[in-house]
């Protein structure tokens, strides 16, 4: 009986030895786990903070937020627009001016002009061209700025959307690895109390 008791003894040491590890193995899994979730978590937390930098609320659903994203493109296409008409409105006007150099006719109403209300036309002309150059000069600018905000908020929304899947994995995967923690120590407290 003494040599049964020793063997079972001797066993459960051994088994006891071997949870131990398991469990010493466990927690370091843990909280290499726990370290990758944390660094995660840091960099969505920065591309959030780049959406809100932008002008896009961060904490809305994925939907919402590509909404967000693809606005940029319709607010781009508007302003682009206007620019085109404003071009055109300015070379239609450059024409006029073109053809008042050369004849004394309106190019509306196609009557005989004085010179004094000529050259006043020309001047009326030339000074809303001045002001079509520089709207379309910031629209230009405010076009540029505009993409690259589309371009900045496509990748920090890229870069999230590829990281909270990942994220929500890990996080599930810590549950699980610390749900497996308990079992091991409550194996190993069995032990010890066997011992």
């Amino acid at each position: 009986k003494e040599t049964e008791l020793r063997a079972k003894l001797s066993n459960i040491r051994d088994t006891l030895t071997s949870l131990t590890e398991n469990v010493e193995s466990k927690k370091d899994v843990i909280g290499n786990l726990e370290k990758r979730l944390s660094s995660m978590e840091i960099q969505a937390d920065s591309y959030n903070a780049e959406l809100r930098e932008i002008g896009i609320p961060a904490d809305q659903p994925t939907e919402a937020l590509r909404r967000s994203v693809t606005a940029f493109d319709d607010k781009i296409s508007g302003l682009k627009g206007e620019q085109e008409a404003a071009k055109k409105s300015l070379q239609t006007d450059e024409k006029r001016i073109s053809s008042l150099a050369q004849e004394n006719l309106c190019p509306l109403c196609l009557q005989n002009l004085t010179e004094d209300y000529k050259n006043g036309l020309v001047q009326r002309i030339q000074e809303e061209n001045d002001k079509r150059q520089v709207r379309i000069s910031q629209l230009t600018i405010d076009v540029l700025e505009l993409q690259k905000q589309r371009n900045e908020a496509n990748t920090a929304f890229s870069n999230l959307q590829s990281l909270i899947p990942r994220i929500d994995d890990l996080k599930i995967r810590v549950k699980e690895e610390k749900e497996a923690l308990t079992v091991l120590t409550d194996d190993v407290e069995q032990k010890r109390t066997q011992e």
